[in-house]
């Protein structure tokens, strides 16, 4: 049974995404408004002076038009594109793992379940037996690792809503091609968030499966006479904390910082 306490912070932050849109949006909309008026009046009095034939300043004055017209549109239907960009990803991961979707509270609940059947198991054994306290550390550390992949993983889908909701307002920047850079680093860090979000549904999908046959070790009554499955668990469990902290950012990181201009796409000067 997923972990209520748990999904109620990622359903929070997922609610909140909402509001943020409906008070951004039109602030990023007047703020590219107010920019692109700038920025054609300024090219206009820079052509008027410049005594340039009429065809170059038509193409120039175009290819400046198309390029504010695209990131106009971008920020008109953010509230529909972005969402359907990151959750293609997560789409994608969940059916690539084959365990169709995740939330932070299952996976937390799953390794609360493990460690607490593996502290049960060892516990008992530990009084009844006098066995070596050490053995009371895999369950703890068990623990520790699902922690951390739940945590990771909720930090990871509250980025994503902070960039659906609060980072929209960078597209207001694309008015000018002085500011266009930073609505260019938001699509891009919004394509970051959603490989980091295909790749994490894959690894935690994986983890998820894997655990399934854990249980059945666990219950071993026999297990503290062979308490090897015990330190396997752990170090499978610090395994994958470790590659779910660490592959999603590794990959989305591979994603060039800089897409590049989209002036140097149209030529716009």
């Amino acid at each position: 049974m997923p972990s209520t306490l748990i999904n109620n912070i990622d359903l929070a932050f997922q609610t909140a995404t909402l509001q943020w849109l409906d008070t951004l949006i039109p602030i990023a909309q007047r703020l590219f408004i107010l920019l692109a008026t700038i920025e054609l009046t300024w090219s206009g009095i820079w052509w008027a002076l410049a005594s340039r034939a009429d065809e170059i300043v038509m193409v120039s004055l175009l290819r400046k038009v198309v390029t504010l017209f695209f990131f106009y549109t971008v920020l008109l239907l953010a509230p529909t594109w972005m969402p359907m960009l990151i959750g293609s990803f997560t789409q994608a991961g969940g059916l690539a793992s084959g365990i169709g979707t995740l939330d932070p509270g299952t996976v937390f609940s799953q390794g609360v379940q493990i460690s607490w059947l593996m502290l049960k198991t060892t516990a008992k054994f530990f009084l009844a037996n006098l066995i070596p306290g050490f053995l009371l550390l895999p369950p703890l550390l068990v623990f520790f690792s699902f922690l951390v992949i739940t945590t990771k993983m909720l930090m990871t889908l509250v980025e994503s809503y902070i960039v659906l909701g609060g980072g929209v307002l960078l597209l207001g920047f694309g008015g000018s091609l002085c500011t266009l850079g930073l609505s260019e680093g938001y699509l891009l860090h919004a394509l970051r968030v959603g490989v980091k979000l295909f790749l994490f549904y894959m690894v935690v999908g994986l983890l998820t499966t894997m655990t399934n046959g854990w249980y059945d070790l666990v219950r071993d009554d026999f297990l503290l006479l062979n308490p090897v499955p015990l330190f396997e668990i752990m170090g499978s469990s610090f395994i994958f904390a470790s590659l779910v902290w660490k592959i999603p950012d590794f990959a989305a990181a591979m994603i060039s910082h800089r897409a590049g201009n989209l002036d140097r796409i149209y030529g716009a000067e």
